[in-house]
Parts: C-alpha cells; structure tokens; sequence
C-alpha cells in the first residue's frame, strides 16, 4: 500500500474527520435540550421515523469512520508516485462531500427539533448539499492537478509460432474475485430491499425497476469469456452482451499491461478511458492490452495474457491489412 499524498490525505481523510467530529460535539451538546425522541426520517408526507436523540450522533460517528476510512484505504492502494487520475480525484472529493452533506444535515435536523424551532426540514437538505458541493469544488483546486493515468507496459510478448494451415485458439476467463461479487450482491440486496420498502411505502412500483437494472449489469460484467483464434479477439459476457470482437486485420498491436483499475479507469466493469481506452475490467493487474488500427484500444483484465497477445499478433500478421 502506498503513502498517502498529504493533500490528498487532507481532503479525502482529515477534514471530513474534523468536521465530523465538530458536528458530533455540537450534537451532543444539544442532547440535554432536545426531547428524548428526535424525528430521524422525513418521508414524502413528512416525518415518519422517531428516534433515541442519542442515536443520531452515534450514526454519524460510525459514518466519520467507515466513509473517510474506507476512501482513504482505496486511494492509498491506488495511487501511483506519477500523481492522481481523474477519478481518484473526484473519488477524494466524494469523501469530503458526502461527510460535509451527513454533518449538515443530520445536525441541522436536530437544530430543528430544539425548542422554539420551526421542524421544516427542506431548509437543511438544501444547505447541507449547498456546503458540500462548495467545500467540493474548492477541494478539487486545492487538490494536485489530475494526470493521465498511463498503463504500465511490459516487454512485447514474442509471436507464438503457427504452422501454416495450422488452427489455434487461446481461451481465458475475466471474472470479478469472489469478495468484489460478494460486495456487489450485497449492494444490490440492500438496494432491493430498500427499494421494496419505498414501493410499500409510497406505491410507486417502478422504483424495483432500479435493482433490476442493476442486477443485470452486475451479472452481465461478472464474467467474461475471452478467446483469441481466427477471428481475432473476441470478449463476450456471461450474458451474451455486451461483446467486442477485433478482427485480425483490425489489430496494429497487441501487448501486456498491468492496470489500476480505480486510477485508469474508475472502477470495474466495461469503462472508458479519458485517453480513449475502452476497459473490460473485473480487477486490478494483468491484462491484455489490443490497439486497433484508427487508434482505439481495448483492455481486458485476463490471465495468461502475455499467451493470448502472442497468437494474436502471430494471427494478426498472417491477414492482408486493409
């Protein structure tokens, strides 16, 4: 794991805490004011959850710690001594965003639960998102300037020897690791489930439309069927689609890369690339690195890729290129 940037560690990690912490002190210090049970939710028709008063710093106590905590963990294993893409960029400010609009919010809620104070919540959404998205964008100035998140090359594979005539093939596999798909089933099954409770509550039934669509997209990048023979390169879902197919012809080039899959390309799944790289990315690591003629460039995180960039450059020399 690498050393924190200070001011990314000052952005993503120290000021939320601080601010956090701030916001817990001012809580509790109105806890001996406010009426034993404070309002928590507010629904569409107003408030429809009460709670402990104690309850309420107690939660964002937890959040202080698990959101700063865990941004902080994913840039420290991800940025590279070059600098900070794009997206561990915004994924810095997120962090501060996110604590900034919970501290507002969730003290201002209890602001308006002191005596005399008039329980209209709308007020402090709005001041919470306007603070968050201000220290936001101050943030992303103070922050380093972003750089290109470049692969790291290895040596050109050497061609893998065809006899002429002769038929091969290389097959692999791009799967997600069993903690990453453990993560994402359970995202979806909290999503589900709150979604489910929302439908009961209001009746707007195309709300379980949202983990529908997010089921799907979880199963059809998962796992990837990768295949590299006549036909060139083809990457197709579990599902059937997406696919990407890169004929013989097409390839200029074909190498290994080990990737970041948060600093080049923000995540996982099928990502894009602000340099125009198109990603098939189920983890960090070894990858298959194709370029095809005109300049676009396809990534798919695979093992044995140095195999697969082999016969894919020994195929690709063997066609007449357009």
């Amino acid at each position: 794991m690498n050393r924190l940037p200070f001011r990314v560690a000052l952005i993503a990690v120290l000021v939320p805490f601080a601010l956090a912490v701030a916001a817990i002190g001012v809580q509790l210090a109105w806890l001996p004011s406010l009426p034993h049970d404070v309002i928590t939710h507010w629904g569409l028709n107003g408030a429809d959850r009460h709670d402990a008063a104690w309850t309420v710093p107690l939660m964002l106590a937890i959040i202080v710690v698990v959101i700063p905590g865990a941004f902080g963990l994913v840039l420290a294993g991800t940025v590279r001594p070059a600098g900070l893409s794009w997206s561990q960029k915004l994924l810095a400010v997120a962090s501060l965003f996110t604590v900034v609009v919970l501290s507002v919010v969730t003290t201002g809620s209890l602001f308006i639960q002191l005596p005399g104070q008039a329980t209209d919540i709308l007020p402090v959404v709005v001041t919470g998102l306007v603070a968050g998205a201000a220290l936001a964008a101050l943030a992303w100035f103070i922050l380093p300037r972003s750089v290109n998140a470049e692969p790291v090359q290895d040596a050109a594979p050497a061609p893998v020897a065809v006899a002429p005539g002769e038929r091969v093939a290389w097959v692999g596999h791009a799967r997600y690791a069993t903690i990453t798909l453990m993560v994402l089933i359970g995202v979806l099954a909290l999503i589900t489930g709150l979604m489910v409770y929302l439908t009961v509550a209001s009746g707007i039934w195309w709300l379980l439309i949202a983990p529908v669509i997010i089921a799907i997209s979880v199963l059809g990048t998962a796992s990837w069927l990768v295949r590299v023979d006549d036909g060139g390169l083809t990457v197709r879902s579990a599902l059937g689609w997406p696919q990407f197919r890169i004929p013989p012809a097409d390839v200029e080039s074909a190498t290994v890369s080990h990737v970041v899959a948060l600093g080049e390309f923000g995540g996982w799944g099928v990502r894009y690339a602000p340099n125009g790289r198109v990603g098939v990315v189920t983890r960090s690591g070894e990858s298959l690195e194709v370029k095809r003629r005109g300049g676009r460039t396809l990534v798919v995180t695979v093992d044995d890729a140095g195999t697969a960039a082999g016969l894919l450059t020994t195929l690709s020399t063997r066609v007449p290129k357009g």
